[in-house]
């Protein structure tokens, strides 16, 4: 007892003396749900901030891909032209034989100035267009190793694919695609209840390397969507899901090619996307997005506080390759009534920019998770 008196004693003694300043407050950074944090100056909230499920709150995320090697018929732009007139992206497939054949070389320069600076990215699609299910996984890890090789040499920046033929059911194929450098691989199904990827409150697909898709065509065989009609429904229960849908597409708009699928319902397709809350998304920044987002982790550096201004340091973490995951998570801020200001300052800038303006107590950012430190005050 006579301990404990001492101690207090002394506690006020050197606080008097201002040794020790009993109202500094601590500051510290908690988890308060999935994917929810909450920033307290002793335990008591200043700011939530959550990374939402898809960027800039969008309820669902599809990613338009078409199966065709770009320049090998003229009508390849009836597709690209429909989604680009719409402010959506697609993604074409890449199969490196075609492309490195003599008679096509100059394509690859085509699809650098044509394709990539307008937002549609390549995926691979094997070195050689041929099932490999049907392969050893030595010969077919070789086949997507050169595809990915060939890829990054063309500045194609591999990172998703989709088997050619969707023959990469068996493991050892997933694993030699996975060995090869990709991020993840395209597959197809026509069941309905498997169409929609990280539904709800999941968060990771079921398989990266045998990623679900739509495939849309006519004709070829009954269990295909074969018209926008059959389409919306699936497109309806992606956004009451928040979920992720991959659209297969082959002939759009050229009835002699396999695959045929016509341009009017393509249209029809996109006009929903586009007149709905989809982010649309190349198959492969989705990837990064979901991938990033589950390996956040924010950090709490020092707080200083001058009246009743604080300036926080905030660690933006994820743990991966910044060479490869760069996507910008959107990041949503919602400030306690108790802090006043209606601005946040960001050092260093965001976006191009250090200010921005907050809206009843909200704001949201987008910033890579790259582990840089970021210095944000309200002011």
């Amino acid at each position: 007892m006579t301990c404990c008196w001492l101690l207090s004693l002394c506690g006020f003694l050197l606080a008097g003396c201002g040794l020790l300043n009993p109202a500094t407050p601590n500051y510290g950074l908690i988890s308060v749900g999935p994917f929810h944090y909450a920033v307290q100056e002793d335990e008591q909230p200043l700011f939530e901030l959550e990374v939402l499920k898809w960027p800039d709150g969008h309820s669902a995320a599809v990613s338009i891909t078409y199966d065709a090697p770009f320049g090998t018929h003229p009508n390849h732009h009836l597709a690209i032209d429909a989604v680009l007139a719409r402010g959506l992206t697609m993604d074409m497939e890449m199969v490196t034989a075609i492309f490195s054949a003599p008679k096509n070389r100059h394509l690859v320069g085509n699809i650098q100035d044509q394709l990539l600076t307008r937002g549609i990215h390549l995926y691979g699609h094997g070195h050689r267009h041929i099932d490999h299910d049907s392969l050893s996984y030595e010969e077919s890890l070789a086949d997507f190793r050169l595809c990915y090789e060939l890829m990054n040499e063309w500045g194609l920046r591999p990172r998703a694919y989709a088997y050619p033929g969707s023959a990469g059911r068996l493991a050892r194929t997933q694993l030699a695609n996975r060995q090869a450098g990709f991020l993840c691989a395209r597959g197809m199904s026509v069941k309905p209840a498997e169409y929609c990827i990280c539904p709800d409150s999941t968060t990771v697909p079921a398989n990266w390397y045998y990623l679900p898709s739509v495939v849309l065509a006519q004709s070829e065989s009954p269990s295909y969507v074969n018209s926008y009609e059959e389409l919306e429904p699936i497109l309806a229960d992606a956004l009451a899901r928040q979920a992720w849908v991959i659209l297969m597409h082959h002939a759009v708009g050229i009835p002699e090619g396999w695959g045929y699928f016509p341009l009017d319902d393509f249209g029809r397709e996109l006009d929903y996307l586009a007149g709905h809350d989809f982010w649309s998304g190349n198959m492969d920044m989705v990837a990064v997005y979901i991938k990033e987002r589950n390996a956040f982790v924010p950090q709490l550096g020092r707080v200083t506080k001058k009246k009743d201004q604080r300036t926080f340091a905030l660690v933006l973490a994820d743990g991966l390759d910044n060479s490869v995951y760069d996507q910008p998570l959107t990041l949503e801020f919602r400030f306690n009534t108790r802090l006043k200001g209606q601005t946040l300052h960001v050092e260093p800038a965001l976006e191009g920019r250090t200010d921005f303006p907050v809206v009843e107590g909200v704001l949201r950012l987008q910033a890579i998770p790259d582990e840089q430190t970021y210095q944000l005050s309200l002011r």
